[in-house]
């Protein structure tokens, strides 16, 4: 569901913003969409709900397509 993939892509940004230095802190880059969805036992399209549903809570989004890599960061 929407809700539940939004706070796992909540979760990595926070993980990785705790662990990282001050370079890399400021965004996740993750695999494309359609590599994601299989993984993560969804479809393409409630990943980008997912995604979009993050601007809500602060955040934004860059994707090259299905195939292009995702950069998430904090606004």
């Amino acid at each position: 569901t929407v809700p539940g993939l939004t706070a796992y892509f909540t979760r990595l940004f926070e993980q990785q913003f705790a662990s990282a230095n001050a370079q890399t802190a400021d965004q996740l880059v993750l695999p494309p969409i359609s590599s994601m969805a299989p993984f993560l036992g969804t479809t393409t399209d409630e990943i980008l709900r997912c995604l979009r549903a993050l601007k809500k809570q602060g955040y934004d989004f860059c994707a090259s397509g299905k195939f292009g890599l995702v950069t998430i960061w904090p606004t």
